[in-house]
């Protein structure tokens, strides 16, 4: 995860699947230009014998608060401001190592606080609060 923007700003993870999903780290913040590698973990279980289809991860972020300390707050994402989200697909692997299910592809997420937010928003697939 890349913040392009020249803003620091906080992000958090989503997902619709807090049993099966977890992320490393959940959330942070991340000065301009700074960048992140996220690790997705999934808890194995019987692919084909279980609802997938509505499984998604979602990140948020947000311009920080003037002065704000480099320390992820969650008020930031319930004030009157602009929450941006990029809804990211997921695809299982019925391919298991070690009972390990493969969660999807590589992804390269790049954030800026100039770029529209996604229309395809995880909310409407009852998403959790954020993980942190």
């Amino acid at each position: 995860v890349i913040n392009s923007s020249a803003i620091r700003i906080g992000y958090g993870i989503k997902t619709t699947n807090m049993k099966r999903l977890g992320f490393d780290p959940p959330c942070g913040v991340l000065d301009p230009n700074e960048a992140v590698l996220l690790a997705v973990s999934c808890v194995a279980f019987a692919y084909g014998q279980e609802d997938t289809n509505n499984d998604r991860i979602t990140i948020e972020w947000t311009n920080t608060a003037d002065g704000a300390a480099k320390q992820f707050r969650r008020e930031w994402f319930q004030r009157d401001v602009m929450v941006r989200r990029k809804n990211l697909p997921i695809e299982y692997n019925q391919h298991s190592t070690h009972g390990i299910n493969t969660v999807f592809r590589a992804t390269r997420l790049t954030m800026t606080s100039e770029v529209p937010h996604d229309s395809a928003l995880v909310e409407a697939a009852t998403a959790k609060e954020l993980l942190c």
